[in-house]
């Protein structure tokens, strides 16, 4: 057994590091290779190179959680809104809306847009009655007014109010849709947007364009016979090109009037966030179906992904050649024409596979990587291993990691797309990771038990499964645990939340998320966490802050 321990430490460092990126700890720019049939090509090595991203991708999918933890989103994926879904939208009319506009999937998020507001803005001398305002500006002033102190709340005469209303809207057949990953929906200067600006949009536009850019999305949706584009934000949201196509207009609801007993408290940032919450672990598949197999994603091609902050590790495409670019645009305008057809045949990844191994390793890693004493940490092993020895056999250990790493990718019996292949080799990739990390640390504290370690390993089995745990890096790890019932897990959701909430997500009740001082209560009193993280020389205002002291908040 000795032999074979010695065996690891010799040669294990050097196999994962010749798999690139299994020693990768940032997301670094990776280099177009020289073997690529083209130069801009997507192939299977730069999968194989981003595996950790692809797997996380594939996990945080339409998942609030993992996409506010990693919220600068690089895959464009198809997505299905069966018929029947019920989807909402708030205006400040009752009637059925034309072209385009937003839908939520959630009741609250739309009813942001419902509240009750002011004719006009007092402060402001001059400006136009809000109701002749252009609509594009609603959503934005929306925003705004939840973010911070809602500036009309000293209006004089609230009895002027303009009530808002609640639309329901029904598909009336299945909605064809285009998914961006991410907090895609997250109009700021973080990368949240690179994927409309660099990709769909050409580099022609900026995030500040909002309104426009969703227009010119949908102008490109309607040539590709696609519905709409779905985001995130703080909730998911589709914009939707041409409302009188797809959507029964079920009912609408005028909100309360302003200072009416019903109005109090009816909208309010914390249980916006509440609601939000609901959906940390996903969309019901019931209600938004993904094709991962037709997926476009930059992290197929040879991308430079390096972030122009220094020390900030979030993938960015503000490097990214302008050919390349104009490549991924290019493949992902003609694979539409496959994206929905016999959609049913397709694997989805997320559920079929990650899900599995997220199940069945998350919880175990995390805990392995604290302090246990070896016999902990040995069952814990041997609970996650036996099952991958037949110890009726003779086999060696590269048997053992190889049916380790493949278990999970058993139910791929064919793969309909070139895109299957690519997340095969990704999800491959890091189950090799994580199989001959394991076994390495299980053949220690074997070899440990039996007395026979003859030669001292570089590294002891929590710090091999800490390396692992820092590579993986899964978003489910940072979830806070079971909060009270009058607090929610909060974290930075556009447009809410600090740099602290960003990195330190922790459980807070509604005085905390409420606070309109913009530090939502929590220590630091750091600024808002999209909009005030770079100064006037391009260097970032905050860097990543000290872990809060909780004993001190108490």
């Amino acid at each position: 057994m000795h032999l074979l321990l010695l065996f690891y430490l010799v040669s294990s460092s050097t196999a994962i590091s010749s798999q690139n990126p299994l020693g990768v700890t940032s997301h670094a720019k990776i280099v177009p290779l020289d073997h690529a049939t083209e130069k801009y090509e997507s192939n299977i090595e730069n999968a194989k190179n981003n595996a950790r991203n692809i797997f996380n991708t594939i996990h945080s999918a339409k998942r609030q959680w993992g996409s506010s933890v990693q919220h600068n989103g690089m895959s464009l994926i198809p997505a299905i809104v069966p018929e029947g879904t019920l989807l909402y939208h708030g205006d400040t009319n009752s009637k059925h809306v034309r072209g385009m506009e937003w839908l939520a999937f959630e009741i609250q998020h739309a009813e942001m847009f419902a509240a009750p507001r002011p004719p006009f803005d007092h402060r402001r001398p001059g400006q136009k009655p809000f109701a002749e305002e252009p609509r594009e500006n609603h959503r934005e002033r929306v925003r705004k007014r939840m973010l911070f102190r809602d500036p009309h709340d000293d209006y004089p005469d609230p009895s002027t109010w303009i009530p808002g209303h609640l639309h329901i809207y029904r598909a009336n057949r299945e909605l064809r849709l285009l998914y961006l990953d991410g907090m895609a929906a997250a109009n700021c200067d973080r990368g949240t947007y690179d994927t409309q600006t660099y990709i769909l949009m050409e580099n022609k536009t900026t995030f500040e364009r909002e309104f426009e850019n969703a227009q010119e999305m949908c102008e490109m949706a309607s040539e590709w016979g696609v519905d709409g584009i779905i985001r995130m934000e703080i909730g998911f949201e589709i914009i939707y090109c041409e409302f009188q196509n797809g959507l029964d207009l079920v009912n609408t609801y005028q909100s309360p009037r302003k200072g009416e007993p019903e109005d109090i408290k009816a909208v309010t940032r914390f249980e916006t966030v509440r609601e939000t919450a609901q959906r940390y672990h996903g969309i019901d598949s019931r209600r938004l179906i993904l094709i991962y197999s037709n997926m476009i994603s930059a992290y197929f091609y040879p991308v430079n992904l390096t972030n122009p902050v220094p020390g900030n590790e979030d993938p960015r495409l503000v490097f990214t050649d302008q050919p390349q670019l104009t490549k991924i645009k290019s493949d992902l305008v003609a694979e539409i024409g496959n994206w929905y057809t016999g959609s049913s045949r397709f694997t989805d990844w997320q559920s079929q596979v990650v899900d599995m191994i997220t199940a069945r390793y998350s919880d175990r890693l995390k805990f392995m990587a604290t302090d246990l004493d070896h016999e902990q940490l040995l069952g814990l092993l041997n609970t996650l291993l036996n099952m991958y020895v037949d110890y009726n056999k003779t086999s060696t250990r590269a048997d053992h990691i190889r049916t380790c790493s493949q278990h999970y990718l058993l139910p791929i019996t064919s793969k309909a797309s070139q895109q299957d292949n690519y997340l095969y080799a990704a999800v491959e990739t890091v189950m090799t990771r994580i199989c001959s990390t394991l076994f390495q640390a299980w053949d220690i504290l074997i070899e440990e038990l039996n007395s026979s370690l003859e030669v001292k390993p570089s590294s002891t089995p929590q710090e091999l499964i800490q390396r692992l745990n820092e590579w993986l890096d899964w978003p489910d790890w940072k979830l806070c645990g079971k909060c009270e019932d009058n607090e929610v897990c909060f974290i930075a959701m556009f447009p809410f939340g600090t740099v602290e909430d960003h990195y330190f997500p922790r459980c807070a009740n509604e005085s905390d998320i409420s606070n309109p001082s913009g530090n939502h209560g929590l220590p630091g009193g750091m600024e808002n966490y999209w909009w005030s993280w770079r100064g006037k020389d391009g260097e970032p205002n905050h860097p990543k802050p000290e872990p809060p002291n909780l004993e001190e908040d108490l």
